[in-house]
């Protein structure tokens, strides 16, 4: 990840917190870590990406868009006071593209931001299983594993929506069902990518990249029964069986502390933390932590 980039493409602004909230704060360590608001803007000529959440007490929000622009600023407005209105913290930060002055001078002077020295916002771990150390085997016929095909798409993404509650608004990924239909298309025919299913009802799904665990989530419903710990066997194992790669990886978020402790449950190693703001692209920033991890 070119993370020097990252620091001087963006700067970071101190957002005040209105009096209200902060006199209603009796222990600023009851705020949760969890995702407020986010949503993605599309039209012709550009794209650009709002989210917010609150992480170590603090709420942080990301805006970014590809050209400098105003069409995009009473919405950006009312994402904003939503998402300081959810959350119980006393101090809020956001990023956004220095290259974007429009959007600056209305942050300046709408939400009275001024500019801060902090260079990061996003925070995860890496976690890591080495082929040697990797003793379990796939337990054959409690679930049932199908390939991903488009007649899943809708209960992929309900399920997706119901795993990630904690770090993502509800609906977010069914009101983009346009834009998953292509990508899980893509990760069916260039990826391994498998649903596992119980009597009927869809339990979870994963996807790889090379040697990376991409994704992975499991039914809030079947979760607690050890069926996480069955798909995760078999996304490791297929890592090993069709790459040549001495390690299989994958990255959690540092404010998902649920995941986490699955993960080392689960014999894998933390081997890496970062602190990163993510660059305009995410397409190019998957790119590139895939390369500095050597998976491409």
């Amino acid at each position: 990840m070119h993370f020097e980039h990252a620091q001087t493409d963006y700067q970071s602004y101190n957002i005040p917190m209105p009096e209200r909230i902060q006199s209603n704060i009796e222990n600023e360590s009851d705020e949760i870590n969890r995702q407020l608001e986010a949503k993605m803007f599309y039209d012709k000529k550009m794209r650009g990406v709002f989210f917010s959440y609150t992480f170590n007490q603090t709420l942080r929000v990301y805006i970014s868009v590809d050209e400098d622009t105003d069409i995009y600023n009473d919405e950006f407005s009312s994402l904003l006071h939503s998402s300081i209105n959810q959350c119980n913290c006393k101090t809020g930060l956001l990023w956004v593209r220095k290259k974007t002055p429009k959007i600056i001078a209305f942050l300046e002077k709408g939400f009275n931001a001024t500019i801060s020295d902090e260079l990061f916002f996003y925070e995860s771990k890496k976690f890591v299983i080495d082929r040697e150390h990797f003793k379990k085997k796939f337990k054959v016929g409690i679930l049932e594993i199908k390939s991903y095909d488009d007649r899943y798409l809708d209960d992929c993404l309900r399920l997706w929506e119901e795993a990630m509650l904690f770090c993502m608004p509800p609906n977010f990924h069914l009101n983009n069902r346009a834009h998953h239909f292509e990508q899980f298309r893509f990760y069916r025919d260039y990826l391994t990518f498998e649903t596992f299913w119980k009597d009927g009802e869809l339990v979870g799904f994963y996807w790889n990249n090379g040697n990376e665990v991409d994704i992975m989530a499991v039914s809030p419903k079947f979760q607690r029964m050890g069926y996480g710990s069955i798909i995760l066997t078999r996304a490791i194992e297929m890592i090993f069986q069709k790459t040549n790669s001495d390690i299989a990886w994958l990255i959690a978020s540092s404010f998902n502390e649920k995941a986490c402790s699955f993960y080392t449950k689960n014999n894998m190693e933390v081997r890496g933390e970062y602190r990163i703001p993510r660059i305009d692209d995410p397409i190019k920033s998957d790119i590139k932590m895939r390369e500095e991890h050597g998976v491409l």
